[in-house]
């Protein structure tokens, strides 16, 4: 049965691949955990960990740096410019405070809501040119 979390079992040589990750991301001594025991922040490194050894072709983040700590921080942002601008994998974050992440972006979109307006602003800002050209 695939869905709601299972999948069939992972080949033999992604095992290599899930023991690093699970090394890279501080979570071996975790690793036999249910995935609802584990804090906010290795639940947070699991699901990043999880998401990078599917190969993505894009990645969905929400508030990706919400409890983790500042050494966990870093790994995360170094990652995402690995797999944006190495391995072309567009990421797209959800997040109150992008300043973190101003190396990383290639281009933003700014909601701007005032507290009693029913209306939100939306506007598209890109870093530079290479993001938006057309095919």
């Amino acid at each position: 049965m695939q869905g709601f979390g299972r999948h069939p079992p992972a080949p033999a040589d992604a095992l290599p691949r899930v023991r690093t990750a699970l090394v890279q991301w501080e979570l071996s001594a975790d690793a036999q955990k249910s995935f609802h025991l584990l804090s906010g922040g290795q639940k947070t490194r699991a699901m990043v960990a999880r998401a990078i050894l599917s190969n993505p072709k894009m990645i969905f983040l929400d508030e990706p740096l919400a409890n983790l700590d500042a050494c966990c921080q870093q790994q995360l942002m170094d990652t995402l410019h690995v797999l944006a601008h190495q391995n072309n994998i567009c990421v797209v974050m959800v997040d109150h405070h992008f300043e973190a992440y101003e190396k990383l972006l290639s281009a933003k979109f700014l909601f701007e809501r005032s507290h009693n307006a029913e209306i939100c602003t939306v506007r598209f800002e890109p870093k530079d040119d290479t993001c938006c050209k057309k095919n």
